[in-house]
């Protein structure tokens, strides 16, 4: 599927909508309907994944939770994202995963702050089709506002 945010960018709000619903249809055609249900009344997913980061010729075991919002009806957009190091790192593998973690939200966001459709529902999908409720992912019925300084 290619993706639709270069559309978007020329786009109405309403067709702009009707892009996004379109392409949640699709991925979630798969999905169990009461769980389809659900995602559309729910207001956040976080999705858990434990990906091991490689740094030259060491591999880090991480742990990242991501908030992905609705902020209208099917149309989902990257909210927050934690991450973990689960063993001892230097400085300088730190800021390797700082960067990494950086990249990985700019894979979600446009440049022009719009969500990148297809990035955010691969996440979502990889784990609702894959995993098994309440281990990868949560639905949340509230989501505190993002704060920015």
């Amino acid at each position: 599927m290619t993706d639709i945010t270069p559309l978007v960018e020329t786009c109405s709000d309403s067709t702009l909508a009707d892009l996004y619903a379109k392409a949640f249809e699709r991925r979630t055609r798969q999905l169990d309907a009461s769980l389809r249900i659900r995602l559309r009344r729910t207001r956040a997913v976080m999705v858990r994944s434990r990906p091991a980061i490689s740094i030259g010729n060491r591999t880090i075991p991480t742990s990242v939770e991501t908030i992905f919002e609705q902020i209208r009806p099917s149309i989902w957009k990257f909210h927050s994202q934690m991450i973990d190091i689960e063993e001892p790192a230097s400085e300088a593998e730190r800021q390797h995963i700082r960067q990494w973690s950086c990249d990985r939200q700019r894979a979600f966001v446009s440049p022009t702050n719009r969500p990148q459709i297809d990035s955010v529902l691969d996440a979502l999908s990889a784990v609702l089709d894959g995993g098994r409720e309440g281990r990868d992912y949560i639905l949340l019925s509230r989501v505190p506002s993002l704060i920015s300084h």
